[in-house]
């Protein structure tokens, strides 16, 4: 979804993946393209391009930023898990009954 509001409106994809300051720098980019494309039309396309292949990075980096952290999680429980089912497994002391254990006496 961020990609295609990044085709529509570059500035609004930057501020929507949560780089507020990037999508300032972007606003104003594209803000410029816009007051010139009346004067030199090539100019003006091409800071747009700018703008929106910076957008097109951002919503990139936010993707993939989420997907690690995604991917943390998993690792973290699965590693959680291993560590539980290791002391599940883990065998336990056999309990002595008190007949059987040795009888220790101090001699003074």
């Amino acid at each position: 979804m961020r990609y295609i509001i990044a085709l529509i409106w570059p500035p609004l994809a930057a501020v929507v993946s949560g780089k507020t300051w990037e999508g300032v720098l972007n606003a104003a980019l594209w803000f410029v393209a816009l007051i010139i494309i009346a004067i030199a039309p090539p100019l003006a396309f091409l800071l747009w391009l700018a703008s929106l292949i910076h957008a097109l990075v951002i919503v990139s980096v936010f993707y993939r930023t989420r997907r690690q952290q995604e991917l943390m999680m998993i690792m973290k429980a699965a590693h959680e898990g291993t560590a539980a089912a290791l002391q599940a497994t883990a065998p336990k002391p056999a309990k002595v009954p008190e007949e059987d254990r040795p009888q220790v006496v101090y001699k003074i």
